[in-house]
């Protein structure tokens, strides 16, 4: 998981193949996941017939208009297929950098907290800590001082 996360950190591609076989997508994921495999299978036994096709017509020395409407057709419906495999892996890979994104700034997030734990402040504190610089003069004891003090000596 961290090396998919960091590959996507490094503007790398994501295979969503890998990730598929190890389990890391969600359910929407999973369900783009199966429809792309399964229009690549269709765009597999249309090529396959298509070669078959072909392969008779160099034997027989020509296609029937029966055979040349089926070229037609499944070329068609090929191009057809990998338009929709195109735009649903994009979708796939726009959700996958999404959802790794945000695991990405939760872990961030945690981290911070834990170091914050660790030195002991916060949240409250942390708040109080941001707004109680210079910015706030809701009393301050050493203004007066070095002149009452002067007028003392």
């Amino acid at each position: 998981e961290d090396a998919v996360e960091d590959a996507v950190a490094d503007g790398a591609n994501i295979d969503w193949r890998a990730m598929k076989a190890a389990g890391k997508l969600n359910d929407k994921q999973s369900k783009i996941a199966e429809t792309i495999r399964q229009k690549e299978f269709k765009v597999k036994h249309l090529g396959t017939e298509l070669e078959r096709i072909y392969a008779k017509e160099r034997q027989e020395g020509g296609l029937t208009e029966g055979q040349q409407a089926t070229v037609a057709r499944n070329e068609q419906a090929i191009d057809k297929l990998r338009g929709e495999i195109e735009d649903a892996e994009e979708m796939l890979l726009d959700s996958l950098a999404d959802s790794l994104a945000s695991k990405a700034a939760d872990r961030a997030r945690k981290e911070e907290r834990a170091k914050r734990r660790k030195r002991g402040v916060t949240d409250s504190d942390e708040e109080y800590l941001a707004g109680s610089d210079s910015e706030d003069d809701f009393y301050d004891r050493t203004a007066g001082t070095a002149g009452t003090s002067a007028a003392r000596k």
